[in-house]
């Protein structure tokens, strides 16, 4: 069995269509799909929010696993997913960990790839970030109605001084094996097996809503609970001041992602 485990904010309920084609094409069997919602969030909205992620779901025969009314973080939701992994997810089934913005590409046909995983005793499997943005580096809006590749065609490659927290992810591992906050490492002292050749992992994360959604993240209360705020406080500095993500003579490594232009 082979699940997928996300939560989402209302700003991306327009990805979901998208999303659950990426990941139907990889041979998901089921979705744990969350709508997240800010405590304080208008009741009028937060139902508006509910039906909106609701409806995007039901061409695909799929519903939302529940709501969850708690500030959006990595530690709020990484309590949220143990509780669905504990409960839904048995030792030898397979786990996707991918937020809405990330889309996983895997070195071949992915059930393919599980197999020969088991046959080897693989534990999960080691990604990266590969980050996403319009072709200019600025913030372009998202078009639902056109392919999400073909809107954010740039790989680009953030500069230390706005990334120096980890790339590295797990983006698929076996039914009993936790992960920390964020989805970064495993969550154990027991030795585990990976695959050899990593997984990139799309980071759709650079749209027009970047800088809002970015900003909840300077107020008092997160702040508090999660250091890597400055490193957002960073991002919203560059892009206010650049425009965008990328310089126009930046030391930034850009290259084109044709392979998912056709």
């Amino acid at each position: 069995m082979i699940h997928l485990i996300c939560t989402l904010e209302p700003a991306r309920i327009p990805f979901l269509p998208q999303f659950v084609e990426h990941y139907l094409l990889l041979g998901v069997d089921r979705f744990h799909m969350t709508l997240q919602v800010e405590p304080d969030m208008a009741p009028v909205s937060r139902e508006l929010a509910f039906h909106a992620a609701t409806a995007s779901l039901v061409p695909y025969g799929l519903q939302l696993t529940g709501l969850l009314k708690r500030p959006f973080n990595s530690y709020n939701l990484r309590q949220h997913h143990d509780s669905i992994q504990v409960k839904e997810c048995k030792p030898t089934d397979w786990i996707l960990w991918a937020d809405i913005d990330e889309f996983h590409v895997y070195p071949g046909d992915f059930r393919s790839l599980l197999r020969l995983a088991e046959s080897m005793q693989v534990d999960y499997f080691r990604g990266f970030l590969v980050d996403r943005v319009a072709d200019d580096g600025r913030l372009k809006a998202f078009d639902a109605s056109q392919p999400i590749w073909t809107q954010y065609p740039r790989r680009i490659e953030l500069a230390p001084e706005l990334a120096p927290s980890t790339a590295r992810k797990v983006p698929c591992a076996r039914g009993d094996i936790e992960l920390n906050p964020g989805n970064h490492f495993p969550r154990t002292d027991r030795a585990l097996r990976f695959y050899s050749e990593p997984v990139e992992v799309h980071h759709f994360k650079w749209d027009q809503t970047v800088v809002g959604r970015l900003s909840r993240r300077l107020m008092p209360d997160f702040r508090a609970q999660c250091p890597w705020w400055t490193e957002s406080k960073s991002v919203i500095d560059f892009i206010k001041a650049n425009g965008g993500l990328v310089k126009e003579n930046g030391n930034q490594v850009t290259t084109p992602a044709d392979e998912f232009l056709a």
